[in-house]
């Protein structure tokens, strides 16, 4: 079992009116808050070591604790592993419906669509986070979250092709070619409300 996944189960256990399909959004942020706000801790959204101590217990106070699993994967990276093979015309249904979670530019099949990409999954996953003035723009990520010197699992990756174009991903690994400008979100500083496991 993932972290999000025992996550949402947890609070559904708790009442919380959810549904358990591993999709970490907006709903799943306020019901975390619900049950935060609910049990006197900080409301912040972030599964922080007290909401997951809360969670791990029943709440019928038999003392049965579900140990959470260790999460692998930040949020925003899982929201992008999920689609990944789609296709911008074979699958254009699916990524359309998937962009426009975020501010959407425009079809993909059209228009290039990295920037949306990145945009739509730190907007669900992240609501309270401020986006870069045109996201859809890969070198305005440039500027999100904090620099490191280095890229890290779940960073945001802009490579610069020129003074106004580039591509911007997530990195899935610890190395950068040449020529590519690093820029750690904030939530691999554990602002994530799903992924504990980082220190801020």
């Amino acid at each position: 079992m993932d972290f999000i996944k025992w996550l949402q189960g947890r609070l559904t256990a708790h009442g919380r009116p959810l549904v358990v399909n591993r999709d970490w959004g907006r709903v799943s942020i306020e019901e975390l808050k619900a049950f935060q706000r609910a049990h006197g801790i900080a409301v912040t959204g972030v599964a922080d070591r007290k909401t997951i101590d809360a969670l791990s217990r029943d709440p019928d106070a038999s003392g049965n604790i579900h140990v959470a699993p260790r999460e692998t994967m930040p949020p925003w990276m899982a929201e992008l592993h999920r689609r990944m093979g789609l296709h911008e015309v074979r699958d254009n249904a699916a990524l359309t419906a998937f962009l426009k979670v975020g501010r959407w530019l425009g079809n993909p099949r059209d228009l290039p669509w990295c920037g949306d990409a990145v945009e739509s999954v730190i907007a669900k996953t992240l609501p309270q986070e401020a986006l870069p003035a045109n996201p859809f723009l890969a070198q305005a990520w440039a500027s999100f979250g904090t620099d490191v010197a280095q890229p890290i699992f779940g960073a945001i990756g802009v490579i610069r092709w020129s003074a106004s174009t580039g591509h911007v991903a997530l990195s899935p690994a610890s190395t950068a070619p040449q020529s590519t400008s690093w820029a750690a979100t904030r939530p691999t500083r554990s602002t994530s409300p799903a992924f504990p496991g980082r220190s801020s």
